[in-house]
C-alpha cells in the first residue's frame, strides 16, 4: 500500500508520507510534520477518488497523523559529565 500512495501523491509529499494502518474502511496515514499534514490532508479527498478508480479500490475514509520518521525519535548523545538538572557551582 506504500507504494501505491507513493504513486498516486504528488512530489514532493510522497516522500514526506506513509501508510501507518488499514482497517476495514479506514486509511490511517502519517506525516513527518505537522506541516506535511496539512498538505495531505488538503490532498486527501482527491486522494480518496483515486483509491476507488483502483482495481482492487473502494471508498474509505482517511485519517492523518504526526508521525516524524523513526530516525528523528533517537535522541542526541549527551555530554560525559554533565547530569540533568544539576548546574555547576561557581
Amino acid at each position: 500500500m506504500d507504494n501505491l500512495l507513493a504513486e498516486l501523491l504528488p512530489a514532493p509529499l510522497n516522500s514526506h508520507c506513509r501508510v501507518l494502518s488499514i482497517k476495514n474502511t479506514m486509511l490511517v496515514l502519517a506525516a513527518d510534520s505537522p506541516v506535511w499534514a496539512a498538505r495531505l490532508r488538503f490532498h486527501a479527498p482527491h486522494l480518496v477518488k483515486q483509491l476507488a478508480q483502483q482495481p482492487s479500490g473502494k471508498r474509505c475514509t482517511i485519517h492523518v497523523r504526526v508521525r516524524p520518521p523513526e530516525s528523528a525519535l533517537v535522541p542526541p548523545p549527551r555530554k560525559p559529565g554533565l547530569r540533568p538538572g544539576i548546574q555547576g557551582i561557581a
